[in-house]
């Protein structure tokens, strides 16, 4: 359980998400116990919080964020969370709260952000997200994707991670690399002779087996324009590159095409290793 905090009467952000915390803290009464009432900013997101949030709560009149996400709260929320005047974030989805938000929030103000499981847990017409959708994710009540200001959102989870594809697109910016010692890393030549490899002239093994590799950052139609930054770098890989790092050390050479791919982006045309 969080510890009495009254006595810290200036404490105005209290962070403690995502951790193993089961009850929740005890709000300022009569007495100053549990969370000093000067509390601006409260973020209890992500733990094990069970039980009902108790009117208590309102006695925090300087409240300006709440996040209770991601718990196992229940119950209706107070009414008397309508009274808290400088309240501009709640964050109350992914818990078991029940009835209507409506009377609490709406109509909320140009900058307030209120998200709950308002799809089919609870009724919220002003909710600007609603995140108990059938994806799991917060949806707008336009049905767009949102996301939380960053000083109150979870980490993201593996499985959204999965979903995202990266890739590189080439870069205007400056990027430099010295040569003063000696490094594994490919460096500029005097040369100006310009890379044409294709993939046709490429050793038909090697390449497959990198480019198959480079897939995992890069889409298949840069890779195969030849005019494009990410071929030459991927030709540079398999036909120059003299550490020939194999395709089965993956993060190695995702790494050193990373670094080659830099160099193309910014128009340089022959790379050698210094080794």
């Amino acid at each position: 359980p969080i510890p009495d905090l009254g006595f810290l009467s200036n404490l105005v952000h209290f962070f403690v998400d995502d951790n193993r915390l089961t009850s929740l803290p005890t709000f300022p009464g009569n007495v100053a116990t549990g969370i000093p009432p000067k509390m601006e900013i409260l973020r209890l997101h992500l733990n094990r919080l069970s039980g009902r949030v108790e009117d208590s709560i309102c006695n925090l009149q300087m409240l300006t964020g709440l996040s209770l996400f991601s718990n196992e709260l229940s119950g209706t929320l107070p009414g008397c969370l309508a009274t808290l005047e400088d309240l501009e974030t709640v964050y109350l989805d992914a818990n078991f709260f029940e009835g209507d938000l409506d009377p609490i929030f709406c109509p909320i103000e140009d900058g307030q952000t209120i998200e709950a499981d308002c799809f089919n847990k609870v009724q919220c017409s002003c909710c600007t997200a609603c995140c108990d959708s059938p994806e799991n994710e917060c949806l707008a009540r336009t049905a767009s994707p949102t996301l939380s200001p960053s000083d109150l959102t979870a980490t993201p989870t593996a499985a959204s991670m999965q979903t995202q594809q990266p890739t590189l697109a080439p870069t205007a910016l400056p990027v430099e690399i010295s040569s003063a010692s000696p490094s594994a890393y490919p460096v500029e030549s005097a040369s100006d002779v310009p890379l044409t490899l294709t993939p046709s002239e490429a050793p038909s093994s090697r390449y497959s087996a990198v480019r198959e590799v480079l897939l995992q950052v890069s889409d298949a139609g840069t890779l195969a324009d030849p005019l494009s930054p990410q071929s030459k770098t991927l030709d540079w890989l398999v036909q120059e590159d003299e550490a020939q790092v194999s395709p089965a050390e993956e993060l190695v050479l995702i790494q050193r095409y990373v670094v080659a791919l830099l160099f193309f982006c910014n128009g340089r045309s022959k790379l050698v290793v210094q080794v």
